[in-house]
């Protein structure tokens, strides 16, 4: 299952068998779309009515309201047409920063738009403007307004950071790398992933040990931390870099051990025969208990 301390990207938050979401609560009750995983437990945020009662709410105000994830994913759709039109007409102009700045918001934009798909494909009675994985996590949006900040200052006052092709090619091997694993592991999982905790295991829970799972422990875990890595060595970030790469190494070096425990819990032998069959975790330093 799926469980995680919060982080730049999105945090979820679990009760026992629901799917109700609030976004601040503490570390260990918080999940974070983590890693499609091994019997991952898990109903998405927001989702927990389904159809349950969608028609009573504010369409525009409650997470499960259809006008608010209408909202949530034609404010998407609007950033990544700019973008995509940006993109192009930047290169043209040779203004490569600019370039830098487009290709990001696309990938960033592609990352929302594949969770919520993720969670309408598998659980579609759970969808909400939390399947984004955009909500009100000050956390999430401080970071991303951090890296922004920082390109603009550089852009402006050290221009000769940005444009550079190590860098640039650096960061698209990453993000796409990291995305590539990410989306792997939610549909290899499939109903099994989910975006937030469910504590008690459901009839369709299992160890996956197939596709991508064969190869890395906790495949959306490993492309969540390389995807945001990349996103800052894609802006030509260094700050932010070093910013995004620490803040991301503690949250999983936290978040995997803890999950494990809860996994070797719920599925026992089966779960702890294929730890120590796939040991690849892909994430530097992170050990858990059943590395030892």
């Amino acid at each position: 299952r799926t469980r995680c301390w919060p982080s730049p990207t999105m945090m979820r938050t679990p009760r026992r068998g629901s799917a109700e979401n609030d976004n601040n609560r503490s570390p260990r009750e918080v999940d974070v779309s983590g890693g499609g995983s091994r019997g991952a437990a898990a109903a998405d945020d927001g989702g927990a009515g389904g159809r349950r009662g969608r028609a009573s709410i504010d369409q525009f105000r409650d997470s499960r309201g259809l006008g608010r994830v209408a909202l949530g994913a034609a404010a998407i759709a609007f950033l990544a047409g700019v973008h995509a039109v940006l993109l192009p007409v930047a290169i043209m102009d040779d203004n490569i920063a600019l370039a830098q700045w487009s290709a990001y918001f696309l990938f960033v934009c592609f990352f929302h738009l594949s969770e919520f798909v993720v969670v309408a494909k598998f659980h579609p009675d759970d969808v909400s403007f939390g399947s984004f994985l955009l909500s009100d996590n000050w956390h999430y949006h401080a970071a991303a307004l951090f890296a922004w900040t920082e390109f603009w200052l550089e852009y402006f006052f050290a221009p000769w950071l940005k444009g550079l092709t190590v860098p640039i090619v650096v960061g698209l091997v990453l993000v796409v790398g990291g995305q590539f694993f990410r989306a792997a592991a939610m549909w290899t999982a499939g109903q099994a992933f989910t975006h937030a905790i469910q504590v008690d295991a459901r009839p369709e829970h299992r160890v996956i040990s197939h596709g991508v799972y064969a190869f890395v422990r906790h495949p959306g875990y490993f492309g969540w931390f390389w995807w945001s890595v990349g996103l800052a060595v894609l802006l030509g970030n260094p700050v932010s870099t070093v910013a995004y790469a620490f803040a991301s190494w503690f949250f999983f070096s936290q978040r995997i051990p803890y999950e494990e425990m809860a996994l070797t819990s719920m599925f026992g032998a089966a779960y702890t025969e294929y730890a120590q069959r796939v040991k690849f975790i892909g994430i530097p330093f992170v050990r858990t208990s059943t590395d030892r």
